[in-house]
């Protein structure tokens, strides 16, 4: 499984129009564009027993199946730890402590030979509930995109993306990075080949992030 390439963080920019950020918390290793997320759990090691499991659950072939990722967390919240199945080409399935699927979510088409599963992550959002934060990167060898896509287990106990967007970027031996910063019921986002910050906030009517305005940039909103 390919690793996500160091983080370069850049020097801080001043900008008296934006408002300070939540309290500042270590990124997950695995996750290095995160900030202000409290992670439960989080991996990024693809074992044979996860890609048998989440294959079966698939109705698929586990010796054509891409890596698969598990981590046991409370994505329920309720006190109890579920499991967490994912896989680049079989999605996403959650199985409660009875080992029943409870929610599933689709995998990404095939786009190129790096295709892969980077990591997966169960944390604090400041959503006043956990979410499930999965880095899936697309794209060949030569070219290719990280992406980050941020679920939520809804009170119909389904898998909703609220958040899903470009992270990190390879061209040859360039790499460019951005971030996602969670505040509370909101986001500041950079796309890896953009300077300015967008914010989104979370329509509960929608059940996702909207995007609300663009800011000027900083390094590490």
């Amino acid at each position: 499984m390919k690793r996500l390439a160091p983080l370069v963080v850049a020097a801080a920019v001043a900008c008296d129009a934006v408002p300070p950020p939540p309290a500042w918390t270590p990124p997950p290793p695995a996750m290095p564009w995160l900030r202000s997320f409290a992670p439960d759990a989080v991996t990024d090691v693809a074992t044979p027993a996860a890609t048998q499991q989440i294959a079966r659950l698939r109705s698929g072939a586990s010796d054509d199946a891409y890596d698969g990722l598990a981590l046991r967390a409370d994505l329920d919240g309720d006190g109890r730890a579920e499991t967490v199945l994912a896989s680049y080409g079989f999605g996403v399935a959650v199985l409660d402590p009875d080992h029943r699927v409870i929610a599933r979510a689709p995998g990404a088409p095939a786009t190129g030979s790096a295709d892969d599963l980077l990591a997966v992550a169960v944390g604090d959002a400041q959503l006043g509930a956990p979410v499930l934060v999965v880095a899936s990167q697309r794209g060949g060898h030569r070219e290719s995109t990280v992406w980050v896509t941020v679920y939520r287990l809804t009170g119909e106990r389904a898998l909703a993306p609220v958040f899903a967007a470009p992270i990190e970027s390879h061209d040859g031996d360039v790499t460019r990075t951005g971030s996602l910063v969670f505040r509370r019921a909101g986001l500041w986002y950079r796309g890896p080949d953009e300077r300015a910050v967008h914010t989104w906030n979370l329509d509960p009517a929608r059940g996702r992030y909207v995007e609300a305005a663009a800011a000027p940039a900083t390094a590490d909103r």
